[in-house]
């Protein structure tokens, strides 16, 4: 049953993706930007409320005994979904450069693919205590509202955009 969501997940994050990006870019773009719209708005609300450490913990009997079964590296292929997700997102953001026409808006796009391609950067060091970005808590949690909040922002301006040169 673990290996078979295994694969559903693998087909979700890699497959699925590619062949909707070769399909169609309008179905690319409005499920991508559901996902980092309601992504952002998740990100805020756990700046404000807060979560518990004990949420995203897993057992260790457990990912032992399917990395043994699987014979594969779990916290290596979590990583790569990671980045591969990261990666979405930057795509996806660059794709929105092109319906942006006020610099403003695309210094404010380059400032979010910068903020995700140091998160990859960040992931794939896989050690978050020697990243570069050693804020305190209260700027890291500026930082990350301006970045969540500039997303929700973007996201919403070029679904304006698009949508209105297509159905007018």
């Amino acid at each position: 049953m673990q290996l078979q969501g295994l694969f559903i997940m693998l087909f979700i994050l890699i497959i699925a993706p590619l062949l909707l990006i070769s399909a169609n870019h309008n179905v690319f773009f409005v499920l991508v930007a559901i996902v980092l719209f309601i992504n952002s708005i998740r990100c805020i609300l756990k700046l404000f409320i807060g979560t518990s450490k004990n949420q995203n913990e897993i057992e260790d009997e457990g990912m032992d005994d399917l990395e043994d079964m699987l014979s594969v590296d779990i916290k290596r292929f979590g990583t790569g979904t990671k980045v591969v997700r990261n990666l979405i997102a930057v795509l996806f953001f660059i794709y929105c450069i092109y319906y942006i026409h006020a610099y403003i808006f695309k210094i404010m796009t380059t400032f979010i693919i910068t903020s995700w391609i140091i998160t990859i950067i960040k992931d794939l060091s896989g050690d978050e205590k020697t990243s570069q970005m050693k804020f305190t808590t209260v700027l890291k949690s500026i930082y990350l509202f301006v970045i969540h909040a500039s997303s929700i922002l973007l996201i919403s301006l070029v679904a304006l955009s698009k949508f209105h040169n297509i159905f007018s």
